[in-house]
């Protein structure tokens, strides 16, 4: 969605409210009903978010947070830039113990994207939350692709070295002046 600022806004990975399961409901490790990988809803006493979209924090029990939005973020823009999904997974059980093993699947894919992308997204995915990014922000600001692009880099050093060639020659000129 778009803020009256005209900045994007990611809204819901699927999180719309935690529900508890009822009182004498059958829970398997927490979980009352296992909904298809694809699901898109979440369902009253089951998984809390999309399954495809969950970061291993959500398996594991624990609150989503912007750590987990991060990794839900990441895994969105991994299925965009690459055609699908980063983590394998026919069954729920497989696609979480993927997740929480931090096991992605090889890319099948042809698409191609600059390698500082995948770095940024590969950071984002990590099953530690701590050892993602700092912030959303932080994210956004590395996707942004804010590094030098070769040509900049060819002629920020060819500029650098014509610049020290003109100095040593001026040098040069100096000391033959003082010689004579």
């Amino acid at each position: 969605m778009f803020g009256r600022d005209g900045r994007v806004r990611v809204v819901d990975f699927g999180l719309a409210r935690e529900t508890q399961p009822q009182t004498g409901e059958q829970t398997n490790g927490g979980l009352s009903a296992v909904p298809p990988v694809d699901a898109r809803l979440t369902m009253t006493g089951a998984l809390l978010g999309t399954p495809r979209y969950m970061a291993q924090e959500q398996w594991n029990g624990a609150q989503a947070d912007a750590k987990s939005d991060q990794f839900s973020f990441c895994v969105s823009v991994w299925e965009a830039v690459y055609g699908e999904a980063p983590f394998a997974g026919a069954t729920i059980p497989e696609l979480m113990l993927n997740v929480q093993q931090g096991r992605m699947k090889a890319l099948a894919s042809k698409a191609k994207a600059p390698g500082w992308i995948k770095a940024a997204l590969l950071r984002g995915l990590r099953t530690n939350p701590d050892e993602r990014w700092p912030s959303m922000e932080a994210l956004l600001v590395a996707l942004q692709g804010t590094r030098i692009r070769r040509a900049q880099v060819l002629v920020l050093g060819t500029a650098i070295a014509l610049a020290l060639a003109m100095a040593v020659i001026g040098r040069q000129r100096e000391l033959a002046k003082v010689a004579d």
